[in-house]
């Protein structure tokens, strides 16, 4: 070990710290980015951290000059029981490695394969590579053809709600997250679908300066500027909703709630309505999100369970379907998209503070609404806005077709700021 640096511990807890040399044997590079790559740590083990580890490490002139340490060890401060619910939704940074007096990187967890998708590419070309959300945006017709994941109304939802879960765990801890966007978030493939927030080494706890500054992705800019914040999580929170629910060659810049109107009943619509508004004072907050959702998911799995029982000996329905999920027939969708509950903000669910683990139900059974079928219905979608592809990022429709503390933020780079570690 060079230098002057010395292992740290907050309060004589976990340590928050340690040197290049005590990293071990290098692995295989996992993942290259802009700021920096990522390689795997055969030897490495920590004891308050489960399974395999990951170095990433910054390219010269990349390293974060400072509050890396405050953010492992927002982690290193938690109790145990809550250390295992941020990790089950985070690749949360784990030690600050110095090389020297100078940062070299960070150790995280590794990414779990079931968080990984193997898919041929159009060039022929096998990938295995992280199961990103944008995902879930291409046309079902056109993932159908590339071997991208086909999920049914109910699993998105389930995406979605455990997405506002894991958000609030992190606003619970006063952290904005800054830059959601498609490719940030991975999903597993699951009956209890999961999701998992990476690039946590740019989140900014509230009241201190951002580690790097925390930038829009095109196409997820807050109508409120460039100071990210919670509210500003969930504006992009709404827009990961929006265009998980209404998949097509739009959605990655999809904007108009009409789009999703006709899978959500009043409640959903009236705070989707809220979350995309100018206000940032009338958001819905990740908690309020997280128990509706909770609500609709257990409704149709509910109404599911009780469709089987009745018949026993019907062929089961296939999980999903691109031709079920490409569109909807006739006129129903835009109808559909026209309803709207007549005060928004009467519709807020109850519980807004509540707990979200474990979820609690949001409102009555007197205020309960059928939702559409499960996997049949889609809404037509709506045509973008004139001029929304001028700047917006290679996605994964592109593929599959060929703070308070912070200064006004530059254009964010197209490349993407973080590696990903992945196997």
């Amino acid at each position: 070990m060079t230098g002057s640096f010395s292992p740290h511990s907050p309060s004589g807890g976990t340590p928050t710290e340690m040197s290049l040399g005590e990293l071990g044997e290098r692995g295989a590079e996992l993942g290259r980015g802009g700021q920096a790559r990522v390689v795997a740590l055969p030897e490495l083990t920590l004891p308050d951290v489960p399974g395999p580890l990951v170095f990433k490490e910054y390219k010269a002139g990349q390293a974060p000059v400072h509050g890396l340490s405050g953010i492992v060890a927002l982690r290193s401060a938690l109790p145990p029981a809550h250390r295992v619910v941020l990790d089950a939704c985070t690749v949360w940074p784990v030690r600050v490695v110095h090389h020297g007096p100078s940062i070299a990187g960070v150790v995280m967890p590794l990414i779990p394969g079931e968080f990984l998708q193997e898919r041929t590419l159009p060039s022929g070309r096998a990938e295995r590579a992280p199961r990103e959300v944008q995902n879930l945006f291409v046309d079902p017709d056109v993932a159908a053809r590339v071997g991208m994941p086909l999920m049914s109304l109910e699993r998105r939802l389930t995406v979605c709600r455990d997405l506002a879960a894991a958000l609030a765990v992190l606003h619970d801890l006063g952290v904005v997250f800054g830059d959601i966007n498609a490719k940030n978030v991975l999903f597993q493939r699951a009956d209890a679908a999961s999701v998992l927030l990476v690039d946590c080494d740019s989140v900014r706890v509230r009241g201190r300066g951002a580690v790097v500054r925390q930038l829009n992705s095109p196409d997820w800019d807050p109508p409120e500027g460039a100071v990210l914040s919670q509210a500003t999580d969930m504006y992009k929170f709404g827009l990961f909703v929006l265009r998980t629910l209404s998949p097509s060659a739009q959605a990655s810049v999809a904007r108009d709630p009409a789009r999703a109107a006709a899978l959500l009943e009043d409640t959903g619509r009236a705070l989707l309505d809220l979350a995309l508004g100018t206000d940032p004072a009338e958001r819905p907050s990740a908690s309020h999100w997280a128990n509706y959702l909770a609500e609709r998911v257990a409704a149709l799995r509910g109404r599911r369970s009780r469709e089987d029982r009745a018949n026993p000996s019907s062929t089961p329905r296939p999980p999903h379907s691109a031709a079920s999920a490409s569109g909807l027939p006739g006129q129903r969708g835009t109808a559909a998209s026209q309803q709207r509950h007549p005060d928004p903000t009467q519709a807020r669910p109850r519980g807004a503070r509540a707990t979200v683990f474990p979820l609690r139900p949001t409102a009555g059974p007197e205020n309960r609404q059928e939702v559409p079928d499960t996997d049949a219905v889609w809404p037509t979608p709506a045509a973008p806005a004139a001029g929304r592809h001028s700047h917006h990022s290679r996605t994964a429709q592109d593929d599959a077709d060929s703070a308070q503390h912070d200064p006004p933020d530059p254009a964010p780079s197209p490349q993407g700021r973080h590696a990903r570690p992945h196997r």
